[in-house]
């Protein structure tokens, strides 16, 4: 998430090794914002490595779509993402019409079961999406319905500086699970650094972990990695 130079940097090389492809979820105005994110070339490199870019926000340092107080403004926010992924050529095969939820907040007027936000993204022309909340009120297997497919379900990795042993291991077991009963999920990582200090950091060795178990399952075709 977020478009961090560190995983252009650090996890393409670890992706490529396993036959992995990945998502870099674009807030296109932290783009070149400072050396932290990546620039619209190395995003370019990103593509032409064999992965995708999808479409992320809020503009103007915002957290969440619900900073907005309409529906428009919302759906605003997220086309204008769209449209200057696709206005720099990092959109590949409709990749930017998928929408990742900042702070995966998928709904307005504190009802999970409220589609209307999540309808007005697919009026927009948006395919799909994920969000972080649990549970995603009308999700059940992700792939009935194009609303269902707005909201896939994240597994989210936060550095615990108690036991990230614990944690890389709660990881993988979601993934087994995943990959035992055919669900979908999306993994979300921020930055790769080789001493994480902060929640969005995860180190490249527990990165590597979580990639061969992927591709493990991948390799027992119990397993699909699409971006």
């Amino acid at each position: 998430d977020d478009g961090y130079a560190s995983w252009y940097s650090e996890a393409t090389p670890l992706l490529a090794a396993r036959n992995l492809r990945a998502s870099i979820a674009v807030i296109a105005d932290r783009v070149s914002y400072s050396a932290t994110f990546m620039t619209w070339d190395t995003l370019r490199a990103w593509n032409a490595a064999g992965h995708n870019c999808v479409t992320h926000g809020v503009r103007n340092g915002l957290n969440s779509l619900l900073n907005y107080s309409t529906i428009p403004e919302m759906v605003a926010d997220a086309t204008w993402n769209r449209d200057q992924i696709k206005a720099n050529g990092c959109d590949v095969d409709g990749s930017a019409d998928f929408y990742v939820f900042p702070q995966g907040e998928y709904y307005t007027g504190g009802a999970m079961q409220d589609r209307t936000l999540t309808d007005a993204l697919l009026a927009a022309g948006f395919k799909g999406g994920r969000s972080t909340i649990l549970p995603q009120a009308f999700n059940s297997r992700h792939h009935a319905n194009q609303a269902q497919r707005m909201i896939i379900p994240v597994i989210g990795h936060l550095w615990s500086s108690t036991d990230e042993a614990g944690n890389i291991a709660s990881i993988i077991a979601k993934i087994d699970s995943c990959a035992k009963y055919g669900m979908s999920a999306s993994i979300v990582f921020h930055q790769v650094v080789a001493s994480p200090s902060t929640g969005i950091q995860i180190s490249p060795a527990n990165l590597a972990l979580i990639l061969d178990r992927i591709a493990y399952w991948e390799a027992q075709g119990k397993m699909r990695n699409v971006t």
